[in-house]
């Protein structure tokens, strides 16, 4: 993904996928890799649908890695035609998200914007009113792993983690230094069942 330091706002918007990945799609042996921190506007994922898993992003196969920092998910559906799984993202199979607010190995990030977000994951929706829905943020499958760092969790919906869920052998979702407010669940706004592991730090 490219991050330009001085256009207001580069994205990915109102793509349409029958089944996965609505925004982004990733799959065995890619990688997608993009520091969008600094003064201007967001790198912008949103809008984006999908008809199973991943409205906005979906990563999928041994080492489908996504590593992704200063960027805004918002507003993505996913589970419009079946069961959906990752409103925003989902990762499954092998697959690996890294989705941060700043990069937390460099010693002098750059400052966020001004009374911005550094990082956003919000308003997505995971099923539909007919259809279940699982992690409405984000949602991590059987074999994958996510780790959401310095980032505002916020408005997201679905029937079981509103914000996020972990599902099945050898999941772990990994939530540190985080903000979660406003989500919609019947269920867990964080979730995680079937053998996954959740593990949330330093997040209000």
């Amino acid at each position: 993904l490219f991050c330009s330091a001085t256009a207001d706002q580069r994205g990915i918007f109102a793509n349409v996928a029958t089944r996965d990945g609505g925004g982004l799609y990733v799959s065995s042996n890619s990688t997608v890799f993009a520091n969008c921190v600094g003064p201007v506007e967001r790198y912008d994922i949103h809008g984006n649908t999908a008809g199973r898993d991943g409205g906005g992003i979906h990563a999928s196969g041994t080492i489908a890695f996504v590593n992704i920092i200063g960027i805004l998910l918002r507003n993505n559906h996913a589970g419009t035609t079946v069961t959906g799984h990752g409103g925003g993202a989902s990762v499954t199979a092998g697959g690996i998200l890294y989705f941060r607010g700043v990069d937390v190995f460099d010693p002098a990030p750059p400052a966020c914007p001004s009374a911005a977000d550094c990082a956003a994951i919000e308003g997505n929706v995971a099923g539909s009113p007919a259809l279940p829905g699982f992690g409405g943020g984000v949602y991590v499958g059987a074999g994958g792993r996510a780790t959401v760092e310095i980032t505002a969790l916020r408005g997201n919906s679905a029937d079981q983690g509103g914000a996020a869920m972990a599902s099945g052998a050898g999941a772990q979702l990994t939530i540190g230094s985080a903000l979660l407010t406003g989500h919609a669940s019947e269920g867990a706004v964080l979730a995680a069942e079937s053998a996954a592991t959740l593990t949330v730090q330093s997040s209000t």
